[in-house]
């Protein structure tokens, strides 16, 4: 087959392929019909193992009766075998998800955004194999990005309870860019193996077509001088290959004209900044802000039923006079702002004033993951990548601007500790943990750390009252305004006894026990909880080695990971600290980046509230969580001492 014919059919099943892709969400939206998701997606699975099965079959018989010499199959290393399942992980989670976004929306929101897939694959070459790209890349992918977000934002309009299913939608997109990615990594690694036979290979073929060249550089010359040349018509083959040429032309020439538009413009703002900034930073921050915006006008359960009658309560009764009704089960440092929302912001639409105060620390908590990133590589651009994982992490972006959760403040409080716990600055730890304490009881998730680093005398005793003194100081103006003091002091308390649910939505070992055992699960959960705590408290108090760096990120880690994990009446939002510090873990401990990878999708399937997702991923959860712990080097100093010691 020559080279013509070749071409010829790539092009034929290029738009094959795509042709079957166009039509892969219409029918699994009608296959939705009558089956669930999951249903739809298992039956792809089973029919294409079927067909994949048949092909290799047909193949082995026709290798084991043909006479060439069968291709010789290198054996699966431990690494192939990790990457294969890995693979496989995600491309299950990339068809869960885009069934399940079939269901919330409409299938071209869903198509649209699912294609987005290409500039994240993209982004993800960039980042691992350092296969560069020039800023006309970077300008087109913010042009794609903004015509897919107007598409979906006249959509909005609509139905915006719709958005979920497009967050589920670009999730299946990330999912299946790093599927590729895996296979790209898989793909290089063979090819690095056979890279010595290859050169060889190409070192005759050069060689033959050296031979070749000189022999036609002599016999031309003497047929010019013989014969005269001929015009000859062109034939179908050589018209398809003008043709193909032009078109190719045409395209480079409108994309040159409307890039050029765009990137002076944008290459003028980044020169006039007084520091230089890499460019895929302000286009990550502009993704971020986008997407939030895009997600603003979800209203989610808590927003009906809490957040907007909070609102309208606080409007209707004259702003900081509603502070003295007991009218809201948050403490009041969250509520100050909902009157400021009410008051100061009433011109703005009500559910972006409310969803605004934890959009916006979500930056804050990528800057503070940004500092400690740096202290751990103070060149490079890998902190930069930290922030941007974090601003544009599918929980987070779920939690504040979708649902307009508050997890982002006072998770935000407890990395502002740990950056000056890393720094050695203990007054503005406390402080900082005491404001995250005034806004969520769940930051006591990082009591563990601050447990040990007492008992290590990192943390002086007398400076521990600086944490009930910043709730004090905090509540005192709803006080003043007339709420009783003995309310105010006992939120917490009222807030544990209200829901009565072993686990609600969390993924930990409470999703395997019936509901109807809370009555006595609940005591032996916490018994176990404080337990653990001391005991984990005891073990890195009788080490001898010094809390460096690495080692405190990992305690922080193994703090909020297993405390949600195996405490009782969990919602599916306290692993949102585990989120945030496992991706500084990932960047603290690369070669375990995969930790980061369970814990963000265990706690991106627990938002979406399926409870078998839920139930399932709390298997792989707890695996992260005894493979953190087992790799810290203060519990099993024997295991891992070699490793700390390499990485200083």
């Amino acid at each position: 087959m020559n080279v013509s014919n070749q071409t010829k059919i790539a092009i034929a099943s290029l738009f094959l392929g795509v042709g079957a892709i166009s039509f892969g969400s219409i029918f699994m939206k009608l296959s939705e019909i009558e089956l669930s998701p999951s249903a739809t997606v298992f039956n792809r699975f089973w029919l294409a193992s079927v067909v994949f099965l048949l092909w290799h079959g047909y193949k082995a018989i026709w290798q084991r009766f043909s006479l060439d010499k069968p291709i010789e199959q290198q054996p699966y290393t431990s690494q192939d075998l990790l990457l294969l399942l890995g693979a496989g992980i995600l491309w299950a989670a990339t068809l869960v998800l885009l069934a399940w976004s079939l269901t919330q929306t409409s299938v071209a929101i869903s198509s649209v955004l699912h294609n987005l897939a290409p500039i994240f694959t993209s982004l993800g070459v960039w980042l691992l194999f350092r296969q560069g790209f020039e800023n006309q890349f970077l300008i087109g992918m913010v042009i794609a990005l903004g015509g897919a977000i107007a598409i979906e934002f006249e959509e909005l309009q609509i139905a915006t309870d719709e958005v979920q299913g497009s967050l589920a939608a670009i999730v299946s997109a990330i999912f299946l860019s790093a599927y590729l990615l895996i296979i790209e990594g898989g793909r290089r690694q063979e090819a690095d193996s056979t890279t010595l036979a290859s050169s060889r290979t190409l070192t005759e073929k050069q060689a033959m077509r050296s031979v070749s060249q000189r022999a036609s550089d002599n016999i031309t010359p003497a047929l010019l001088d013989n014969q005269s040349i001929e015009q000859k018509p062109f034939t179908s083959q050589e018209v398809w290959t003008q043709l193909t040429r032009l078109i190719q032309f045409m395209t480079k020439a409108s994309e040159k004209t409307l890039l050029r538009l765009v990137k002076s413009p944008f290459n003028r703002f980044l020169n006039s900044l007084p520091f230089p900034v890499p460019g895929y930073l302000p286009i990550g921050i502009i993704l971020a802000v986008v997407i939030r915006l895009v997600c603003v006008p979800n209203k989610s359960v808590d927003y009906k039923f809490f957040l907007a009658r909070w609102y309208d309560f606080i409007a209707s009764h004259g702003g900081l006079n509603a502070l003295k009704y007991s009218f809201a089960d948050y403490t009041p440092p969250y509520l100050y702002w909902i009157v400021i929302a009410a008051t100061l912001l009433s011109g703005l639409p009500k559910i972006f004033a409310i969803k605004l105060f934890a959009m916006t620390v979500d930056f804050l908590c990528g800057f503070l993951t940004y500092k400690i990133v740096r202290l751990k590589y103070p060149e490079g651009n890998k902190p930069i990548f930290a922030f941007l994982a974090v601003i544009l992490s599918p929980t987070v972006i779920y939690n504040s601007a979708l649902w307009g959760q508050c997890d982002s403040i006072y998770t935000t409080g407890m990395i502002a500790c740990i950056y000056f716990l890393c720094i050695q600055k203990e007054i503005p730890a406390l402080l900082s943990f005491g404001v995250g304490l005034s806004f969520k009881l769940q930051a006591m998730f990082l009591a563990p750390l601050l447990l040990a680093l007492l008992l290590k005398k990192r943390i002086h005793w007398y400076y521990l009252p600086l944490i009930p003194a910043v709730y004090i100081i905090l509540v005192l103006p709803s006080w003043l305004m007339g709420r009783p003091i003995q309310e105010l002091l006992l939120v917490y308390f009222n807030q544990a006894n209200k829901y009565k649910e072993l686990a609600k939505g969390a993924p930990n070992i409470y999703q395997w026990i019936p509901n109807n055992f809370y009555n006595i699960v609940v005591p032996i959960g916490l018994t176990l909880t404080v337990s653990a705590i001391f005991l984990l408290a005891y073990i890195v108090y009788k080490s001898k080695l010094k809390i460096t760096h690495n080692r405190l990120i990992h305690l922080a880690t193994i703090s909020v990971l297993f405390m949600p994990y195996i405490l009782p009446k969990m919602h599916e939002r306290y692993f949102y600290p585990a989120d945030i510090l496992s991706i500084i873990f990932a960047f603290y401990f690369p070669r375990y980046f995969w930790v980061a990878i369970v814990v963000q999708m265990a706690s991106f399937f627990s938002y979406l509230g399926t409870p078998i997702f839920i139930q399932l991923f709390s298997v792989p959860l707890g695996f992260a969580l005894w493979f953190v712990v087992r790799k810290c080097d203060l519990i099993y100093p024997k295991l891992n001492f070699r490793e700390y010691v390499s990485k200083g």
